[in-house]
């Protein structure tokens, strides 16, 4: 196994991706009742919080036995000093001890502006787990989730991809092509089924050397 895969002999993927399907199940049920607190109205955070919020009460329904938290409250501090130097609140995280298994979820409103895509893949997205002592620092995985304002809207997606193929945020992002010179791996290897794409890139944080995402997408019916 070479080195930019060696993170997938310790990762419990199929525990993953019964958290991800739960995930997902339960955002459709909740957008499909088309309630206006749980709409494209809504913001991402308050979007979030609600839906951390189902999912903690109803994990047990389908074995899930670990912890859903939202908006946890992180910093980074200067290790001389102990100085906060910035502080981080994740959107939501899965964690459990009895799996080995913690996911980071990371949410972005999904439109088509070249602005909505930098969101996306810039410095207060995917960077937020790229930079040093990022999120899911101590995990070679997280997830990325856009959220599409309704079906005749996934063409968003298609444009997004297109962005993040450029020869600029590749090296932007430091990304990692797979062994066919793929950057963007679609269909994704890691969530089959339930993520559109993954990506690879380089990261030195505990114990890897790289650090990939599956970039999953949900949507408000029409």
């Amino acid at each position: 196994m070479s080195l930019k895969d060696a993170w997938r002999e310790a990762f419990p993927a199929q525990s993953a991706g019964r958290v991800v399907e739960y995930m997902l199940a339960t955002w459709n049920e909740l957008a499909a009742r088309k309630l206006y607190h749980f709409s494209w109205a809504q913001t991402e955070p308050k979007l979030t919080l609600a839906l951390k919020e189902i999912l903690k009460d109803n994990a047990h329904t389908v074995g899930l036995q670990g912890f859903w938290g939202g908006e946890d409250q992180s910093v980074k501090l200067d290790p001389a000093t102990l100085k906060p130097l910035k502080g981080y609140r994740t959107d939501i995280i899965y964690h459990s001890d009895l799996e080995g298994l913690s996911l980071t979820f990371e949410w972005k409103k999904l439109k088509g502006t070249s602005a909505s895509r930098k969101a996306f893949y810039g410095k207060e997205g995917m960077g937020r787990f790229l930079e040093d002592d990022g999120y899911a620092k101590r995990q070679p995985f997280g997830l990325m989730v856009g959220i599409i304002e309704s079906p005749r809207h996934r063409k968003d997606t298609q444009s997004l991809m297109v962005a993040m193929n450029k020869d600029d945020i590749l090296a932007l992002l430091h990304m990692i092509p797979d062994d066919g010179g793929v950057h963007l791996r679609a269909p994704s290897r890691e969530l089959p089924g339930l993520a559109m794409f993954d990506t690879q890139h380089v990261r030195h944080s505990g114990g890897f050397s790289t650090f990939t995402f599956s970039h999953l997408f949900v949507e408000f019916p029409g």
